[in-house]
C-alpha cells in the first residue's frame, strides 16, 4: 500500500512538472471573441478576425506591462486606464484586419471591448454641414494633420460641453468645451478617431474660384545699346492686368555681359563686358518675351605720355623715347610711386611715348625689365601689362536690413516684434559711401525717391519697402521686402541629458531628451534611432522615457511646436575603451598620407564586390563575348573595385606609421551608390557608412580608435557640393527616365508601385523582399538570371512622370538612358532653380538665387559646357559637375540641416580633420555662414574625443591653373581663406618672420570669421601645379603666391593625387619625388603623399580610369593610377614609434624602397622641429641651392601647456649656402649632427649629392632644444 501511495504521489508530480514546463506564454494568454492570437518570435501576435476601420482593445492583467508593438501604419493612441492597457487603433478609412504584437507577454486577457467598420460611422452628423470645418479639423486650418491630432489627444474621453467649429483658441466654455468634435456625440471617443483617421490630411473642399491666367507679357527697355558701366531701367507689361498671379521672373542669357535686378515689373541692367545678352522676362504660366542689349566697349580717355599703375611702391626707368637715363631716376631705387585706387600706385610719364622700366618695393622683390612702346595708360598684372584696370568695380551695393529677421522666405522677413523699425545697412565692395534710395507704398524707387540718410524707418505688418542702391561706379541693385510682424519664428530646441558625444566600452548610457520653445509651452519631439529621418508620427512622438544607450547610437530629433515651427538634431552616441590622448594640438604638426579605402588593403574577402562599369566579369575577359575587351588588364575574379576595406586599414595601419606620418586622409566612407562609386564622393545614405568598408568588428569608429592608439589622426574627406546621381536617399532623390529595355523590372517586382507619400515623409520604400540598395544584396534576377547588387535597375522604380513629358519635350528622347535628368518637377530633386525651359540659358545670379522662391534641394540641373562651370562665376557655384555629381541646393535650410547632421556624427566620433570636395562649386558666403561656423563649434564642443587637439577643415577648390588671377576672384583658391571682407586676394604677412622674430598673426579676417575657434585652409593647387617645371616652380610659386592667403602655413600640398597631378596632368607623376619632399616637409604648408607614391607605384598611368566612354570605364583599375596596393603591403608590419618598425615579406620589401626610407627620415626631422611644422619663414639674407630659408614658430602647447620656440635654418639641394642676418649661437644640423657657432649673424655650408639632400640646422639655447641629429644616413640624405 505505501509503495502505490508513493508510486500515485510521483505520478501526480510528473504531471505536475510536465504542466509547468509545457505552459508557455501562449498558453497563458486568453482572448476574447473576435481576435486571433499567434505566437512570434519573443511574443504574440494579436489579429482581428474581421476587416475593421477602428478598433478598441484591453489589455488586461499582467499584460499591463507589456511592449505594444504596433508595426503597421496605424493612428492609435494607448492609455492607461483603471489598472488596464487600452489600445485604440484606427486605419486610414479603409477596413482591414488590425495586427500588432505583443513583447515579454505575462499571464493575461485580451479583450475586445469595440469593433467599428465603416457603416458604424456613416450618418448625418458625420458629413459635412453647411458652414461647417472639415470633420477631424480640430485647430481650424482647413487640413486635417498631426497639429489636430495632438489636441485629439489631449481631449480624449472627455465631454464636450460645446460644439463650436471655429479654430481651437480660447472662446466659449472650458477648453474641452472648444472642440469640433468628429461625430457631434459629445464625447472625443473611438468613433472620432475612426473619422479623424478617414480625413487625416485631405484637405477642406474649396469653392471653385476662377483664375484670371496671364494671356501675354511685354518688356520695354529705354534703349537697346549701352557702354559698359551705364545702367538703365526695364518695365515689364502684364495683360490682363487684372491677372491672378502677376509673378515675373527676370533672367539675361549672357550675365558677363550685362545683369539685371528685377523686381516686379520693374529691373535695373548693368552693362559689364562688351557683347550682346539678351533679357527675358517670364510669367508663372509661362508667357516670356525677350529683348536683346548689346553692351560698347566705353571710350577711354586719350591721355599723351604713359601713365603706369601697379603694386609696387617704387619704380624706376630709362630709356624714355629710345633715349638714356630719365632726368628724375638718378639712385636706386628710383621714385616712390603715387598712390592710386585701392593697393594702386602709379606715375605718369607727360611726354613718354615709349620707355622701359623695373618695379620694386624699395628696392626688394623687383621684377625684371618692361617696355611700354606707345602711349597710354597701362597696369601690371602677373607679369604683364594691361590696358584697362583689372579691378575696376562691377558689384553692386549690397542691402540688409537691421535688425536681422528671425526668419526669411525669399523676399518676405519675418518678425517676433509687435513694432518694429529698421536701418538699412548698404555696403560696397569699393565705395564706402554708396547711396540707397527707397519708398515704403509699393513703388518702384529710383534716384528720385526718398534718400536714405541713416534713420530708423518704422515698419508696420504687411509693409513692402522697396530700395534701390547705387554706386560711385554706377552699379546698382533693386530690392524689395515685406514685413511680417508678431510672428512665431523660433523653432523648438531639444537637448540631451546626457549630450552627445563618446563613452567608456561597456558603459550604459541613459539618455533623456527635453525640448523648449519661446511661445508653445507642450512642443513635441518625434525621434529614430534606426537612421531614418523622424516626421510627425505618432508612433515615433517621445513620451519622456529614458532611452537606453550601450553602443554607437545616432538619435535623430524632429521638434514641432503649435506654430508648425520645426528643427531637427541628432545626438550621436559612441563607446572607446579610453580617453584619447595627443601631444600634438595644432593640425600644421601632422604629416598626411591619403588613400582610397578600396584601394589599399582587402582585410575581408566577404565584402570585396565590383561597381557596375569598372569590375570583372566573364564577358568582359573572355575572348568572342559580346562585351569582350582584348585590352581588358583584369587579373582575376578578384580585380574588382570595391576590394580594400576598413579591417584591411587596421590591419596594415602601423605601415603607414612606419612611413612616420602622423595622419591619415581617407576618401569618403558615407554609403555611396552608382554604377562607379568606389572612390566614395557618390554619396547616396550621408548618415552611414558604406557596408562595402565594414566587417564584424571592424567599423569606422575602429579605424578612429585604433588610429588614436597610435597617437595617430583621421583626415575624412566629405562631400557638400553634391550627391551621386541617385540623388540622396529618402530626402533628395533623383528620378530618371524610363527605359524598360535597358533596364527591365526585376522578376517579381511587377506590381511594384512606388510610394510618393513614404518618400515625401523621409520614409524608405517597401520594396519587394524586403530589400533596400546596400551594393551588397541583389534585388533578384530579371528572366531568371541575377541581378548585381551594383545594378542600375532601380532608377525604374521610382516612374517617369508623363506631365513632364508633354511641358518639356526635350526629355522625350531617351538616347542617354538615365544619365539624363528628369526635370523640371515638383518631385525632382533637380528642379531648376529660374524655372527656365530645355535648352534656354538664362539662370539667375547668386544673388538672384539666394531669394528666389524657386529654390528647392538642388541647384540647376546644368552640365557643364566646355570649362563654364569651372571657370565662370556663379556657373561653377550653381551647376552640376557632371552627370554622376548632381548639385545640392546648400544654400536650402533642409539640405544644411541634413549634411550638417550627418557630419557632426564625425566630429563626436572624434575624426580630427576635414578635406572638403569641390569646395570651388560652394559660394563662399555660403560656406562662412551656414557650414564652417556650426562644424567647427561641434568640433570645439567635441574636442575630447581628440584628446583636446585643433580641428582642422581644408578645402579642394580646383584652381588647376598657373596664376590665381586666371580664376575669377570669387573662385581662387585664396578666396576661400578669408572672411566676407576679403575677395579673391587678400595681403597677409601671418606667413612671414618679422626679421627673425616670429610675428603675432592677424587673423581677425581668417575664414570662416576672426572668432572661429580652428581655421579654415585649402589645397595649394597652384603650387602643386609649378612641379610641371620641376621642383624649383614650386618652391616659386609657393614663394610668390603666400601672401594672398590668410596663414600660408596652413596650406596643404603634394606632387600628385587620385585626381590630377600637376597642372591638371592626366597621368600619376613621375617626377623628382625625393627633392619636392624634401622641400614640402621643410617649408611652409602642410605635406601630403599619395598612397604608393613611396615606391613610385603606377607612375605615368592615368589617374583614374583610362580612355573614354563605356570601354574606357570597363576596362580594370589595374591599368590605372588608382590599382590595388595590397600585393605590397602582404607580411606583417609593427610600429614601434614614428618611422620605427620591424616588418617582413613584401611590406618589408616596400618599406626598403629609397623613397619610403626618405620620407621616414623627412618625417622624424620635420617631427622633431616645431619650426618646420608651424613656423612662419623669411627669406631675407638667404641664398644657396634651389630653396634657402629659415623659420620659428614661438607659441604654447595647448594641451601640455609647454613654451615653444624653435629657429632653423633651412638649405635644400646641393650647393653653396650663406645666410647672413640669422641669430647668433649653437646651431646643430638634424641631417649630419653638424654643430656650427653662430656669432655676427652669418653661417655657411655646403650640401653635397642632389636636389634631394638638405640641412636642417636648429638653434640650440631657446625653449625647444635643438634636437641633434634625427636620422642616420641615406643615399639621398648625407
Amino acid at each position: 500500500m505505501k509503495k502505490r501511495l508513493i508510486l500515485f504521489l510521483t505520478v501526480l508530480m510528473l504531471i505536475a512538472l510536465a504542466g509547468c514546463f509545457n505552459n508557455s506564454d501562449k498558453d497563458k494568454i486568453s482572448a476574447s471573441k473576435g481576435l486571433i492570437i499567434t505566437e512570434s518570435k519573443d511574443g504574440v501576435t494579436v489579429t482581428t478576425e474581421k476587416k475593421l476601420l477602428a478598433t478598441e482593445i484591453e489589455l488586461a492583467g499582467n499584460l499591463f506591462n507589456s511592449n505594444v508593438v504596433i508595426t503597421e501604419d496605424y493612428l492609435n493612441i494607448i492609455q492607461e486606464v483603471d489598472g488596464k492597457k487600452v489600445l485604440y487603433i484606427s486605419n486610414y478609412g479603409e477596413e482591414k484586419n488590425i495586427t500588432f504584437e505583443l513583447k515579454n507577454v505575462k499571464h493575461g486577457k485580451i479583450n475586445l471591448v469595440k469593433e467599428l467598420s465603416e457603416s458604424a460611422i456613416i450618418s448625418d452628423k458625420v458629413n459635412k454641414r453647411s458652414g461647417e470645418k472639415l470633420l477631424g479639423d480640430f485647430n481650424g486650418d482647413n487640413i486635417v494633420n498631426m497639429q489636430d491630432f495632438s489636441l485629439f489627444q489631449t481631449n480624449f474621453g472627455k465631454n464636450v460641453v460645446t460644439y463650436d467649429i471655429g479654430p481651437a483658441t480660447k472662446g466659449s466654455g472650458d477648453w474641452a468645451g472648444i472642440f469640433a468634435f468628429s461625430n457631434g456625440d459629445g464625447v472625443v471617443g473611438l468613433e472620432d478617431l475612426a473619422v479623424f483617421a478617414v480625413n487625416f490630411g485631405k484637405e477642406a473642399p474649396e469653392e471653385k474660384v476662377e483664375i484670371i491666367e496671364v494671356s501675354s507679357v511685354s518688356l520695354s527697355v529705354t534703349k537697346t545699346k549701352l557702354e559698359v558701366g551705364e545702367t538703365i531701367n526695364a518695365t515689364a507689361t502684364i495683360s490682363p492686368s487684372n491677372a491672378a498671379n502677376k509673378t515675373i521672373t527676370w533672367s539675361v542669357s549672357d550675365s558677363n555681359v550685362i545683369s539685371i535686378n528685377g523686381i516686379d515689373e520693374v529691373g535695373v541692367i548693368t552693362a559689364k563686358a562688351a557683347g550682346t545678352s539678351t533679357v527675358t522676362i517670364r510669367s508663372a504660366n509661362g508667357k516670356s518675351n525677350s529683348i536683346t542689349i548689346t553692351v560698347e566697349k566705353k571710350e577711354e580717355e586719350k591721355i599723351t605720355g604713359i601713365e603706369v599703375y601697379a603694386k609696387f611702391s617704387h619704380i624706376w626707368a630709362w630709356g624714355k623715347n629710345g633715349s638714356g637715363a630719365v632726368d628724375e631716376f638718378s639712385a636706386w631705387p628710383g621714385q616712390a610711386m603715387e598712390d592710386a585706387t585701392g593697393d594702386w600706385k602709379k606715375w605718369y610719364f607727360a611726354d613718354a611715348k615709349s620707355i622701359e622700366l623695373i618695379f620694386s618695393n624699395g628696392g626688394n622683390g623687383k621684377t625684371g625689365d618692361l617696355t611700354i612702346s606707345e602711349e597710354g595708360r597701362y597696369w601690371y598684372v602677373n607679369g604683364k601689362f594691361v590696358t584697362s584696370n583689372p579691378d575696376q568695380d562691377t558689384e553692386a551695393p549690397k542691402v540688409s536690413i537691421l535688425p536681422k529677421a528671425k526668419k526669411e522666405e525669399g523676399t518676405t522677413l519675418y518678425y517676433e516684434d509687435a513694432t518694429l523699425n529698421i536701418t538699412l545697412d548698404v555696403k560696397d565692395n569699393q565705395d564706402s559711401a554708396p547711396k540707397a534710395y527707397y519708398t515704403t507704398d509699393g513703388t518702384t524707387p529710383s534716384i528720385t525717391s526718398t534718400l536714405y540718410t541713416g534713420a530708423t524707418i518704422a515698419v508696420t505688418d504687411n509693409m513692402t519697402i522697396k530700395v534701390f542702391a547705387i554706386d560711385k561706379d554706377n552699379n546698382s541693385t533693386l530690392n524689395s521686402y515685406t514685413f511680417k510682424l508678431n510672428q512665431d519664428t523660433e523653432a523648438p530646441v531639444v537637448t540631451a541629458s546626457p549630450d552627445s558625444g563618446r563613452f567608456t566600452q561597456g558603459e550604459t548610457v541613459k539618455v533623456t531628451l527635453t525640448v523648449k520653445d519661446n511661445k508653445d509651452s507642450n512642443p513635441k519631439i518625434y525621434y529614430t534611432t534606426n537612421g531614418d529621418e523622424p516626421i510627425e508620427n505618432f508612433n515615433l512622438l517621445y513620451n519622456g522615457s529614458v532611452i537606453t544607450v550601450t553602443d554607437r547610437l545616432t538619435i535623430k530629433t524632429l521638434a514641432v511646436d503649435a506654430s508648425g515651427n520645426k528643427s531637427k538634431k541628432d545626438f550621436n552616441y559612441s563607446f572607446a575603451s579610453g580617453n584619447v590622448t595627443t601631444t600634438r594640438f595644432d593640425p600644421r604638426q601632422e604629416s598626411i598620407y591619403f588613400l582610397l579605402p578600396t584601394r589599399w588593403f582587402d582585410g575581408d574577402p566577404a565584402n570585396t564586390v565590383g561597381d557596375e562599369w569598372c569590375s570583372y566579369t566573364e564577358e568582359r575577359v573572355t575572348p568572342g563575348g559580346a562585351n569582350y575587351m582584348a585590352d581588358h588588364g583584369f587579373t582575376g575574379p578578384d580585380d574588382v573595385t570595391w576590394r580594400g576595406d576598413f579591417k584591411g586599414l587596421v590591419e596594415k595601419m602601423d605601415y603607414i606609421k612606419a612611413l612616420g606620418f602622423t595622419a591619415i586622409w581617407i576618401t569618403p566612407v558615407v554609403q555611396n551608390r552608382g554604377p562607379l562609386c568606389y572612390h566614395g564622393y557618390h554619396g547616396w545614405d550621408f548618415t552611414r557608412e558604406d557596408p562595402r568598408l565594414e566587417s564584424p568588428g571592424y567599423d569606422f569608429q575602429r579605424v578612429i580608435d585604433e588610429a588614436h592608439a597610435r597617437d595617430m589622426k583621421i583626415c575624412l574627406d566629405i562631400v557638400i557640393n553634391h550627391s551621386g546621381r541617385y540623388g540622396i536617399k529618402n530626402f533628395a532623390e533623383v528620378q530618371y527616365a524610363r527605359d524598360p529595355n535597358m533596364y527591365p523590372v526585376p522578376d517579381g517586382w511587377e506590381n511594384f508601385k512606388w510610394d510618393e507619400a513614404r518618400y515625401q515623409a523621409g520614409l524608405p520604400q517597401n520594396y519587394p523582399n524586403g530589400w533596400q540598395y546596400d551594393g551588397l544584396t541583389s534585388p533578384g534576377t530579371v528572366n531568371g538570371k541575377p541581378i548585381s547588387p551594383s545594378a542600375s535597375f532601380t532608377q525604374d522604380v521610382r516612374p517617369f512622370t508623363d506631365a513632364n513629358i508633354a511641358k518639356y519635350p526635350g526629355l522625350t528622347s531617351l538616347a542617354n538612358g538615365f544619365l539624363k535628368f528628369q526635370w523640371p518637377s515638383t518631385e525632382s530633386y533637380c528642379t531648376t532653380i529660374d524655372g527656365r525651359l530645355d535648352g534656354e540659358n538664362n539662370s539667375l545670379t547668386y544673388e538672384q538665387y539666394k531669394t528666389s522662391a524657386r529654390r528647392l534641394r538642388g541647384h540647376n540641373t546644368g552640365f557643364p559646357t566646355g570649362s563654364g562651370s569651372f571657370d565662370n562665376f556663379p556657373d561653377a557655384h550653381l551647376d552640376s559637375l557632371h552627370e554622376d555629381c548632381p548639385d545640392l541646393n546648400t544654400e536650402n535650410k533642409d539640405v544644411q540641416q541634413y549634411l550638417l547632421n550627418a557630419y557632426y556624427r564625425y566630429i563626436d566620433m572624434g575624426v580630427d580633420m576635414f578635406r572638403v570636395d569641390t569646395v570651388m562649386h560652394i559660394h563662399k558666403e555660403t560656406l562662412n555662414e551656414m557650414y564652417w561656423p556650426q562644424l567647427l563649434a561641434r568640433a570645439e564642443q567635441s574636442k575630447d574625443a581628440r584628446g583636446g587637439a585643433d580641428f582642422f577643415i581644408f578645402g579642394e577648390v580646383a584652381n588647376f591653373v598657373n596664376n590665381l588671377d586666371d580664376k575669377p576672384a570669387r573662385l581662387q583658391q585664396s578666396h576661400y581663406t578669408w572672411d566676407e571682407s576679403v575677395v579673391g586676394q587678400g595681403n597677409s604677412n601671418n606667413h612671414l618672420l618679422d626679421g627673425n622674430n616670429y610675428r603675432t598673426p592677424d587673423y581677425s579676417k581668417k575664414a570662416p570669421n576672426g572668432s572661429s575657434p580652428y581655421h579654415v585652409s585649402v589645397i595649394d593647387i597652384i603650387s602643386h601645379n609649378g612641379f610641371c617645371d620641376g621642383v624649383q616652380g614650386a618652391y616659386g610659386r609657393a614663394l610668390s603666391t603666400s601672401s594672398a592667403y590668410n596663414d600660408a602655413t596652413f596650406l596643404t600640398w603634394y606632387t600628385d593625387s587620385h585626381d590630377y597631378g600637376p597642372n591638371k596632368g592626366e597621368t600619376r607623376w613621375a617626377g623628382d619625388f625625393k627633392a619636392a619632399w624634401s622641400m614640402l616637409f621643410t617649408f611652409r604648408g602642410i605635406p601630403i603623399v599619395y598612397y604608393g607614391s613611396e615606391i613610385r607605384f603606377a607612375q605615368g598611368k592615368p589617374n583614374d580610369w583610362p580612355g573614354g566612354g563605356g570601354g574606357g570605364v570597363n576596362m580594370s583599375l589595374e591599368k590605372t593610377g588608382r590599382a590595388y596596393f595590397g600585393a605590397h603591403l602582404e607580411g606583417t608590419v609593427t610600429a614601434t614609434d614614428f618611422g620605427e618598425y620591424t616588418a617582413s615579406g613584401a611590406v618589408n620589401t616596400t618599406l626598403s624602397s629609397d623613397e619610403s626610407q626618405h620620407l621616414m627620415r623627412l618625417n622624424k626631422i620635420r617631427l622633431a622641429v616645431p619650426a618646420l611644422q608651424m613656423g612662419q619663414y623669411s627669406t631675407d639674407g638667404c641664398s644657396g641651392g634651389w630653396a634657402a630659408f629659415k623659420r620659428r614658430y614661438t607659441g604654447t602647447n595647448k594641451i601640455t601647456g609647454e613654451k615653444i620656440d624653435s629657429y632653423a635654418i633651412v638649405g635644400v639641394g646641393a650647393g653653396s649656402y650663406n645666410f647672413t642676418g640669422i641669430l647668433d649661437g649653437k646651431y646643430i644640423d638634424c641631417v649630419t649632427g653638424d654643430v656650427k657657432q653662430v656669432s655676427g649673424g652669418s653661417m655657411s655650408f655646403s650640401v653635397p649629392g642632389d636636389d634631394s639632400n638638405l640641412r636642417v640646422y636648429v638653434l640650440d639655447g631657446l625653449a625647444t632644444k635643438a634636437p641633434g641629429q634625427v636620422i642616420t644616413k641615406t643615399s639621398s640624405l648625407y
